[in-house]
């Protein structure tokens, strides 16, 4: 499963608010069409994997990626691009520091 830091946690639960995301709906990873990872807010589906806090899906594992994903760790800082404040989410290998 992956692990969500407590920054990454608060970085969702912002994205979730600022989207006014349904109570039943949470942050979705899934494949993207060039072969990478992005984000989506959705429901859980069958057999996707669901990180929950609160009560409230907080981050959904597409079922897809769900072993793709296996042992990584969810990250986020925050920066600001042209005068904007932002997140900026990546994963990292659980055994690889830095």
């Amino acid at each position: 499963m992956i692990t969500v830091t407590e920054c990454a946690a608060a970085g969702l639960y912002r994205l979730l608010e600022y989207h006014e995301a349904p109570h039943g709906q949470g942050v979705k990873l899934r494949a993207c069409c060039k072969g990478g990872i992005g984000m989506t807010i959705d429901k859980p589906g069958e057999g996707d994997k669901v990180i929950w806090r609160h009560g409230r899906p907080l981050l959904v594992i597409d079922r897809g990626v769900v072993e793709f994903l296996e042992g990584t760790v969810l990250h986020c800082e925050s920066m600001e691009i042209g005068g904007q404040r932002g997140m900026r989410f990546h994963l990292q290998s659980a055994g690889r520091r830095g």
